[in-house]
């Protein structure tokens, strides 16, 4: 009897691990290169379609740069009615993640729709590295809280998380080598944008975005360059939307009062769009 067989005998639903999880890594395997030059991780699938190893290159300019994280995606027997959960199999010093258990407090649990998925919980996780603020609900590191709560102890935690991350986030050559590529191609691809964004502006470009909020499709929109991003945001999602959202553009998450040139979009390229609840500060 296979692992997929057994999950469904201890009543995980078939039907999601039969239909909903292969369509989910198909839709993934379609943007696979976007979502890893964009945002620098892997998603890998086993043979039970229950548990999902994703591997995260800490972004840069965040206090996680030059470590690569693995951690682990897991689907329970009421998914997608409930949410995904998420351990780090990799330590890191972080007040949301647990140091015993690696468990991670993202916060989904109360926006959570059965329309998300793996990409957006990766997407999740990487913003809660990208972050320089966190969540000040679900701390399951009291010393990461207080070192990140008082400004004159900042320095300590940012020396606690490199110190983890020599310990524990050690790169063989080979991950090695990923992580410089994927630094070297984001810092090529922003410059390139900002050369486009100068260079080649007429009054009107198309922009590719996915909306994390409802599936992983994009959806191509016609916008002014002197369009400001929130004013897309009320476009795409509705102005009686009241959730507060993120705009990720090559691993960044951009000011939604600029405009779309001072943003450097320029045409076809990729933007996503994810929700962020309240309660960070």
């Amino acid at each position: 009897m296979n692992n997929l067989q057994n999950y469904i005998n201890k009543g995980y639903n078939k039907l999601v691990l039969t239909k909903r999880i292969p369509y989910e890594m198909q839709n993934y395997k379609k943007i696979e290169n976007i979502l890893y030059n964009e945002f620098g991780f892997i998603i890998e699938e086993t043979s039970d379609k229950v548990h999902f190893k994703i591997t995260i290159f800490g972004p840069e300019n965040s206090p996680y740069e030059n470590g690569i994280f693995e951690a682990e995606i897991s689907i329970s027997k009421l998914y997608p009615l409930e949410p995904l959960s998420l351990e780090f199999l990799t330590k890191i010093f972080h007040q949301n993640i647990s140091i015993k258990n690696g468990y991670t407090y993202l916060q989904i649990s109360s926006c959570w729709k059965p329309s998300y998925g793996l990409v957006y919980m990766a997407i999740r996780t990487y913003l809660l590295l990208l972050r320089d603020q966190f969540y000040y609900f679900g701390v399951l590191n009291e010393n990461a809280f207080k070192m990140t709560r008082e400004k004159e102890n900042y320095g300590d935690f940012l020396l606690k998380v490199k110190e983890y991350i020599l310990k524990y986030a050690k790169m063989n050559n080979e991950e090695s080598e990923k992580y410089k590529y994927f630094i070297e191609n984001i810092k090529k691809e922003r410059e390139k944008a900002k050369e486009i964004s100068k260079s080649n502006y007429n009054n009107y470009i198309s922009i590719n975005y996915y909306n994390l909020c409802v599936n992983m499709n994009p959806i191509t929109i016609n916008v002014s360059v002197n369009m400001r991003i929130m004013d897309i945001l009320e476009q795409i999602m509705g102005s009686e939307n009241k959730n507060f959202y993120f705009v990720i553009f090559l691993g960044q998450v951009i000011d939604s009062r600029k405009t779309v040139k001072e943003a450097y979009f320029y045409n076809n390229c990729h933007i996503f769009i994810i929700d962020e609840m309240t309660g960070i500060y």
